[in-house]
Order: structure tokens, then sequence, then C-alpha cells
């Protein structure tokens, strides 16, 4: 008797548990990449530059998340360490976009060599985020954000 009783608990119970509600699918989250053949200057050897020649940068990246808003700024590696040179740009999706909806484009202009020494070479990054950075001097993605980086070697004159 105590056998069936014991019996139909365990099926009692089994039937008592829910069966997890489906969870909806999360879209992952892809890194953005820049699309170097489109950076204006290419990313690599750059200059000679004057103290004061303005210098238009064009970035180009490519994001498969459409509802991110990408980011890109511009650091200095000096000892080690990316220093930030204040420059912060959105890179806004290329409108009308092609056939390439992933697509995103945004610049600066400024000289670069600006109060550098006369024939001085400095490394120039850029970092491209999807979720922001988390300080305006940082190069850490906030949250689970994603980034890439690729770099000038600039010369000054």
């Amino acid at each position: 008797m105590n056998s069936a009783l014991y019996g139909l608990v365990v099926y009692g119970v089994g039937c008592v548990i829910p069966t997890p509600l489906d969870q909806t699918q999360q879209t992952p989250n892809y890194s953005p990449v820049f699309v170097t053949s489109q950076v204006q200057p290419r990313f690599g050897p750059l200059g000679p530059l004057s103290q004061s020649q303005l210098l238009s940068i064009t970035m180009v990246a490519s994001d498969a998340n459409l509802d991110d808003t990408l980011q890109a700024r511009l650091f200095e590696l000096i000892n080690g360490t990316l220093v930030a040179t204040g420059q912060t740009t959105t890179l806004n999706p290329i409108v009308p976009a092609g056939d390439d909806a992933t697509l995103r484009l945004g610049g600066f202009e400024l000289a670069l060599c600006a109060g550098k020494a006369p024939a001085s070479i400095h490394y120039i990054y850029a970092v491209v985020a999807d979720r922001g950075f988390q300080s305006p001097t940082s190069s850490v993605v906030s949250g689970n954000g994603l980034s890439d980086t690729n770099h000038w070697e600039l010369s000054c004159m």
C-alpha cells in the first residue's frame, strides 16, 4: 500500500512542477569593425605633418547590430598607455545605405601634430565602441560592449 502511495505522490509532483516558459531569443552582440579600406587617411604611416596642419579623418565602421550607436575616440599611446586626445564622435548610418545597412560614418578635423616636437613619431589610436565609453577619457567600453582598435604612425615635422 505504501509503495502505491509513494508512486502516486511522485507522479503527482511531476504533474505539479510547471515547465519553464519559453525565453525570448536575445540577439547576439556583434563587435563593431573598422572598414579599413574606407577609413581616410588609411591606418598606418601618416605624415609628415606640420604643427598647424589640419587633418580631416573619416571613420567608417560596420556593426551587424543595427540598433547599436557607435562611438569612435582618438588616443595617443604614451609610455604604454592610451591617453585620450579629447576627440570623440558618433558614427551615424550612411544614408542611403546602399547594399550595406551595417556601415556607419563619422569624422574628426584636428591638428594632430599641434604641440608635438619636430621630427617626432607618435602612435595615434582609433577605438570604435558599440556601447559608448565608461568615461570621457576611457578606452574601456561600457557594459558588455565590444570594440575594435587600429592606429596610425604619425610623423610630425
